[in-house]
């Protein structure tokens, strides 16, 4: 039953005789609370086999004592091609409006590819 569910929104959502997208991407959300943890999932992530993978943080506020969210970041798997030139244009004025405390930071680097 579900899999019929399936296939009828699949064949719903794509224009007769296409077919859907294999190239799409996908993305992973993650807290920043633990930096080194943060630091140990990232370097996971560049040790695996995935072709293209663009890191993006935010940070609002410096590590904090306690725990407290300080910021988050994304990964994104084979991102669209024009996404890391609008996130340059974007994290810094995001930074900008929403940092609480400094230092605080927002990064964009390719874990793997590009």
């Amino acid at each position: 039953m579900i899999r019929r569910s399936r296939r009828r929104a699949s064949s719903t959502a794509w224009p007769k005789g296409s077919s859907e997208p294999t190239g799409a991407g996908r993305a992973l959300w993650y807290p920043v609370k633990d930096r080194k943890a943060v630091a140990a999932f990232r370097k996971a992530l560049k040790e695996t086999s995935v072709p293209k993978l663009l890191d993006i943080g935010l940070e609002i506020r410096p590590p904090s004592a306690d725990p407290s969210l300080d910021g988050s970041g994304m990964v994104v798997v084979n991102p669209p091609f024009t996404l890391e030139g609008e996130l340059r244009t974007l994290l810094p004025v995001l930074h900008r409006l929403l940092t609480v405390e400094k230092p605080a930071h927002w990064t964009l680097e390719w874990l793997a590819g590009e």
